[in-house]
């Protein structure tokens, strides 16, 4: 069975990398899918990463405070909950609490990275496998003897560098504005190359962009520069209509029923309060 392992950041990559370690070791029904690079998770993005979301049986996601609200991780969890139970997407909050997330990922019943609720990710990816998983009694054995090596592992990485930078500050909000204008980007050229082929547009892929931008949208929750991410993601609207009018449909109601959707996406950001802005 597969695991989509999901982060952004130094800290959350570090800790990904020692779960995507220790996952097999501890179930080894398990393969995990994990990206080594942010580099390398952009320029795969429109590929392999997309079949993985769909393929994949589980997917664990590791929230920091530099990478909360990261539209690469928002993203990921959407596309995993389209395909899978909610219970199956697994946000793991190493030094923020379940309040601190974006409302997308607040839907979500997130996990602290601490001994009862690491069993309880585990059995959740036990229960995944369905009648290849391990008996309840001999997953209990498994965590026992396999845990206090990954518990070690994370917390060295943490103390290290909570004790090297200090307390960082939730991300701020350029930074979380760049990270949507690159995956916007990315959204638009991989629509338009599949526009330019002989095949006709997929429907499942324009909904899978309206998707994407209403995303994005939700996590711009505060004026400034947001503003000005916001306009630019406009000027999706109207590629997007133009790839419906040529797509092939069922339909010309169905055509009418996704322009509806496309040209109600509103790109506007609400005020805030100084009081309300979280970093």
């Amino acid at each position: 069975m597969k695991v989509f392992i999901s982060w952004s950041g130094e800290v959350s990559e570090k800790v990904a990398s020692e779960f995507h370690t220790w996952l097999p070791g501890a179930l080894q029904i398990v393969r995990p899918y994990f990206t080594p690079s942010d580099i390398e998770k952009g320029a795969r993005w429109g590929s392999e990463i997309s079949q993985e979301l769909e393929s994949s049986d589980v997917g664990v996601l590791f929230i920091t405070r530099e990478n909360i609200g990261s539209p690469w991780l928002i993203y990921e969890a959407g596309a995993l909950s389209k395909s899978l139970e909610k219970a199956r997407v697994c946000p793991i909050v190493l030094d923020v609490s379940h309040n601190d997330l974006p409302a997308p990922l607040r839907q979500f019943q997130a996990a602290e990275f601490n001994e009862p609720d690491m069993k309880k990710i585990l059995r959740t990816i036990n229960g995944a496998a369905g009648s290849s998983g391990l008996e309840d009694s001999v997953l209990d054995s498994v965590f026992d003897l396999w845990w206090p090596k990954l518990e070690q592992k994370v917390h060295q990485i943490m103390d290290g560098y909570q004790g090297k930078k200090g307390k960082k500050p939730i991300r701020s909000d350029r930074e979380m504005l760049e990270e949507i204008l690159e995956l916007s980007r990315l959204t638009y050229n991989m629509k338009s190359s599949q526009k330019r082929s002989d095949s006709p547009v997929s429907p499942r892929a324009i909904k899978e962009l309206i998707t994407a931008i209403q995303t994005c949208m939700a996590s711009l929750q505060y004026p400034a520069d947001s503003k000005k991410a916001a306009e630019s993601l406009s000027g999706l609207q109207k590629p997007l209509v133009y790839l419906l009018s040529k797509a092939n449909l069922e339909s010309n109601d169905l055509r009418s029923e996704i322009i509806k959707q496309v040209e109600s996406i509103n790109f506007s950001v609400s005020e805030a309060l100084d009081d309300e802005i979280p970093f």
